[in-house]
């Protein structure tokens, strides 16, 4: 009589055996199943950035931009940045933030707040003429030379001569904006 318990017990144990088996088979196989599928869409979103003017025809691909396309992203950049009114300045330059990725921004960000209270509390207003660009589509580096016009408190300041200095970046069909530096002839 006990060894009839112990045939049952054990055909019982090795039942759920059986059965555990199957539900941790068909579990790794659902997580393999999702995590591929995850995997899949997170590689097939894209994302590309259209220039808010376009004027010419431009070539992007998942990790390739060409000239056209940098330049219209750097007309717009320089725009953002440096046509600018007390009234607009919050508008452009949180526009600009936009572009710039997170571990760029604290540095960019505080730059930026603290040109725009100067702007708002001097009355300024800032306009850039774009003489010349020069793109390095290898480095992903835009020379812009222009003169920037300026008025403070209604007052027109001498035209300036500058050249900035852009550097961007483009992976994943996403385009970056990491800085904007001010050329300094020597």
């Amino acid at each position: 009589m006990l060894n009839e318990h112990n045939g049952e017990a054990l055909k019982a144990a090795r039942f759920l055996n059986y059965v555990l088996t199957a539900v941790v088979l068909i579990t790794a196989l659902g997580v393999a199943g999702l995590s591929f599928a995850l995997l899949s869409q997170s590689q097939a979103e894209k994302r590309t950035v259209v220039p808010p003017h376009i004027d010419r025809a431009f070539t992007i691909s998942s990790d390739a931009v060409d000239e056209a396309y940098l330049s219209m992203m750097a007309d717009w950049w320089i725009h953002l940045k440096f046509n600018v009114t007390p009234s607009n300045v919050k508008r452009q330059f949180n526009l600009l933030i936009t572009y710039v990725p997170p571990k760029y921004w604290s540095g960019l960000q505080d730059k930026l707040i603290r040109e725009a209270e100067f702007i708002i509390e001097n009355d300024v207003t800032s306009f850039f003429e774009v003489d010349t660009l020069s793109i390095s589509l290898n480095e992903m580096k835009i020379r812009v030379k222009g003169t920037l016009n300026k008025t403070i408190a209604g007052r027109a300041l001498d035209p300036e001569p500058v050249s900035y200095l852009l550097q961007a970046d483009y992976s994943s069909g996403l385009i970056e904006l990491h800085s904007i530096v001010q050329e300094v002839p020597l």
